[in-house]
């Protein structure tokens, strides 16, 4: 956990005082749009998210009725960094996106944190979700020492008539 507390660190010696932990609203849905074409035209060739985009996005709309927080980091007044989660029982919070700013140290182990801190404080543990076979998101996860990891398993569809 060394190596997540020093990009911590270095988080907060750079924007201590400028940004601000908020939940995100119906309002945000356009800077958070813009955030994930950034975000996409990044990770371009390494895969798409398109279908994740559009998933995320409805989400926003459907806030109202959904039982799930989605909270955001704003530096100097831009969103940067965003996560959604839910309960997934009465002790496991399951993190469903999380997306930050790449070219800022510490974003993601910060919005993590701060999530956690103030949504969920009174949760005894955290799942993570599926890593898609991302060997960064594999690593990532790792590097939080789970307790255990689920195993994975692939559906074919049969072609039975």
């Amino acid at each position: 956990m060394q190596k997540r507390r020093n990009h911590f660190n270095a988080f907060m010696n750079t924007y201590e005082n400028k940004f601000i932990y908020r939940q995100v609203t119906k309002d945000d849905r356009d800077e958070i749009e813009m955030l994930l074409n950034t975000w996409q035209e990044n990770k371009q060739g390494k895969y798409a998210i398109d279908y994740e985009k559009e998933g995320i996005l409805s989400l926003i709309d459907l806030m109202p009725i959904l039982d799930y927080k989605m909270s955001c980091i704003e530096i100097d007044g831009k969103i940067e960094a965003f996560i959604i989660g839910s309960m997934l029982n009465h002790n496991t919070v399951q993190i469903h996106v999380e997306k930050a700013n790449n070219n800022i140290r510490g974003l993601y182990v910060a919005i993590f944190k701060y999530f956690l801190e103030n949504e969920y404080d009174d949760v005894l543990y955290v799942n993570r979700e599926e890593d898609m076979g991302l060997e960064g998101l594999r690593k990532a996860k790792e590097s939080y020492k789970p307790i255990f990891l689920a195993e994975k398993g692939i559906a074919i569809k049969n072609n039975c008539d």
